[in-house]
């Protein structure tokens, strides 16, 4: 399972339109949830569509993930990490705390829901931009 994720955190790397599809489970069934995105996305087609746009205007994101957990249960994998985003020169401009569903289907373990949720404080020893926020 952790290939798997590891699979897609690099199809974002190498902007690869076709490897992030490859990811996915071609099941209907699919969520995701991009930061900063007004809306969740349901069904393959919308997720889909969501990279599409994504690769479209720029391709690559340099973001790598850590502290990575991962609970199986039968079919379903469940991996809670942190994910970092790098700007053009290494340095880490925003993070985001991470869930990333699978399920094992045959060849293999295959993403049902991605939800990423931009981290609202500065983590320990990185460097970051610093930025107003405000809590309602």
């Amino acid at each position: 399972m952790r290939e798997a994720n590891e699979r897609f955190y690099e199809s974002l790397r190498l902007g690869d339109l076709d490897r992030m599809i490859a990811v996915w489970s071609s099941r209907e069934e699919l969520c995701c949830v991009h930061p900063g995105w007004e809306e969740p996305l349901v069904g393959r087609a919308a997720v889909v569509d969501s990279w599409e746009r994504i690769f479209a205007h720029g391709g690559k994101v340099h973001v790598e993930s850590e502290d990575e957990h991962v609970v199986v249960a039968g079919d379903t994998a469940i991996a809670i990490l942190i994910e970092e985003v790098y700007d053009g020169d290494g340095v880490v401009v925003g993070a985001a705390q991470a869930t990333n569903v699978f399920v094992r289907e045959p060849g293999g373990w295959f993403m049902i829901h991605h939800h990423a949720s931009p981290l609202l404080r500065k983590r320990a020893g990185r460097s970051r931009p610093p930025g107003p926020v405000t809590l309602n």
